[in-house]
């Protein structure tokens, strides 16, 4: 049941919206009646007298302008927050996965826990479809990657024609590759294909 108190809050409520229609209704018809033949002159009036119009309506609907304007940046910064709270929702599970991957990686081997948890926050889930390069031969290195899922061919290639000679090794899930390039400083030695479908998780060189 509703209390008194709910009761007045909902008398007020709807007498609120009453009078704001009034208001509304009575503030349209007040402008008409009083700037109406105004604003039918100056519109029939040619071509200098309809921008003096527009000039004026521009004028006198600045703070309903300017209010509609701060309404959509707030809009859209709410929205930017939501979404960003969701994609951090839907990328949890897999950038703990990522940081479980990567612990267990000799190379990490030494890394405190919290900078494997800051280091899951840098990483990006990238895919890749049959036949496709993850890295190629001679490129500067800018990324290491561990494998998320699927097979991967390491290949070597003909330097000038990049024909494939043969197939060094595979790789396949938590296996890590191009490491060496960003330790060394070095070009890529291989290219990395992939087998089939494959996800890879990658870390930026300035992550690395």
């Amino acid at each position: 049941r509703f209390s008194r108190r709910d009761l007045g809050l909902l008398t007020y409520g709807v007498l609120g919206v009453i009078a704001s229609l009034f208001l509304l209704a009575s503030g349209y018809f007040f402008w008409k009646i009083l700037f109406g033949g105004l604003v039918i002159s100056l519109w029939r009036g040619g071509i200098e007298t309809r921008i003096i119009l527009i000039l004026l309506g521009l004028f006198v609907l600045n703070p309903v302008i300017r209010g509609g304007i701060r309404a959509i940046q707030a809009l859209g910064r709410r929205i930017g927050a939501l979404w960003s709270r969701l994609r951090f929702r839907l990328q949890r599970r897999w950038r703990v996965e990522a940081a479980e991957m990567i612990d267990k990686l000799p190379l990490f081997d030494d890394v405190p826990e919290e900078t494997l948890s800051e280091l899951a926050g840098q990483v990006r889930l990238r895919t890749f479809s049959a036949g496709q390069p993850v890295v190629r031969q001679g490129e500067r290195a800018s990324a290491f990657y561990v494998v998320r899922k699927g097979v991967l061919r390491v290949v070597e290639e003909h330097p000038e024609t990049g024909d494939e000679l043969r197939t060094l090794r595979t790789l396949g899930r938590g296996e890590a590759f191009g490491e060496a390039g960003l330790a060394e400083a070095a070009p890529r030695t291989a290219s990395v294909r992939a087998v089939g479908n494959v996800e890879v998780f990658e870390i930026g060189k300035g992550a690395f």
